[in-house]
């Protein structure tokens, strides 16, 4: 009889009240998800609230968690689809297509950016700058030994967070060597390390408009050694010049002029060998 009661039906829960299942498959065709103490597609044991799925230790999917199969995410609020990593409409705008208000999106294949400078073009944030920045290049010297006096051009000038670094050998009849940062005629910072006193001493000055100022002598140590390699760097600060030889800094040299765009030249002079020099950033 079409209308018969069927005990086994009543126990099991299969009644139009909770939603008609396909016996063969155990799936809810009202809610094709099922939930807690549902049975899921397929014919999985539903799990209840805070249960797994038997295998792979998926979760059920329901409140932002996962599907059952290779841990993508339930297509809601910008999650991707399940398949193939795309992404659900509502989320990401796709490249090329603009963004949300107020944010840019993503560019196009071989489109740039927006803001971001043209390779082979200035950079629009450092454009109109007098002094070196990070993306531009800096002078070194050709592989040594080097001929003396020797000159370092500095076109850009010099700014906080160079790094001068010179590498030679201290000649075995040494008496002085020297070098300077200079602003056209001035030398805005006059480094001596004279081995023709006693003792021996790094005397630091500044030549400015034709007269030279206050020497300064005191120093943590005399680093240098005749016929003794050196690396020597000398680190250009906000407000000093910082002096390290051999990895270990000696002295402190305030600035005594702050052109520092003006200061184009390093003059390297005096009785060592130089094998290097170079200039970069901290």
């Amino acid at each position: 009889m079409a209308d018969e009661f069927n005990l086994t039906d009543a126990v099991s829960g299969q009644t139009n009240a909770g939603g008609l299942q396909n016996p063969s498959q155990g799936q809810n065709w009202n809610n094709p998800w099922g939930g807690p103490g549902q049975p899921y597609p397929g014919g999985y044991p539903a799990p209840g609230p805070g249960q797994q799925f038997p295998q792979g230790g998926q979760q059920f999917p329901q409140g932002g968690q996962q599907f059952p199969q290779g841990g993508q995410q339930f297509p809601q609020g910008g999650q991707q689809f399940p398949q193939g990593g795309q992404q659900y409409p509502g989320g990401f705008p796709p490249a090329g297509a603009g963004g949300y208000p107020g944010f840019p999106g993503f560019p196009a294949p071989g489109q740039q950016y927006p803001g971001a400078p043209v390779p082979g073009q200035p950079d629009p944030k450092t454009a109109g700058q007098t002094g070196p920045t990070p993306s531009a290049p800096f002078p070194s010297a050709p592989a040594g030994p080097l001929n003396l006096p020797y000159t370092l051009p500095m076109p850009p000038g010099i700014m906080p967070g160079l790094v001068l670094t010179i590498q030679g050998v201290v000649s075995n009849n040494c008496k002085r060597w020297t070098i300077d940062f200079k602003n056209g005629n001035d030398i805005v910072f006059h480094f001596n390390p004279r081995f023709d006193e006693h003792p021996s001493v790094l005397v630091r000055n500044s030549m400015l408009q034709g007269r030279w100022g206050a020497e300064e002598r005191e120093a943590t140590k005399f680093p240098f050694q005749k016929g003794q390699a050196f690396t020597l760097k000398i680190f250009v600060e906000a407000e000093i010049y910082r002096v390290a030889v051999n990895n270990e800094n000696l002295f402190q040299y305030k600035h005594r002029n702050r052109d520092f765009q003006l200061t184009k030249a390093v003059v390297i002079s005096g009785d060592i060998t130089l094998n290097a020099a170079t200039v970069g950033m901290m």
